[in-house]
């Protein structure tokens, strides 16, 4: 975290990293008005609204859709978290993707 003085005042600055994210099926790169998906809850991952969800714990289907891409067992990432939770493997990879392609200057 860096800090900027202005007027007498020093204030806390930190990047804003703005991930295009549908909240429709959950995943990246589009919004919910371009989803070509089917609905996906935010809790269990299943086929339906979040809202009609009993579930109390809750995965993120972007890793279980990340691991069931990776053949190679060691890069299987934990489920049992929010999606774009700040734990979230799939969320920090995004969040390096869209900092490295943003222009500082």
């Amino acid at each position: 975290m860096k800090f900027l003085r202005a007027n007498w005042k020093v204030c806390k600055v930190q990047n804003f990293i703005a991930i295009n994210r549908c909240f429709k099926c959950l995943g990246y790169h589009h919004k919910a008005a371009d989803c070509r998906n089917g609905l996906c809850c935010f809790k269990c991952a299943g086929e339906h609204k979040s809202s009609e969800c009993n579930l109390s714990t809750q995965v993120c289907v972007n890793c279980i859709r990340f691991n069931k891409k990776t053949r190679d067992p060691n890069k299987k990432v934990n489920v049992n978290h929010k999606p774009y939770s700040s734990c979230c493997k799939c969320h920090q990879f995004m969040e390096k993707l869209v900092t490295s392609q943003t222009n500082y200057e």
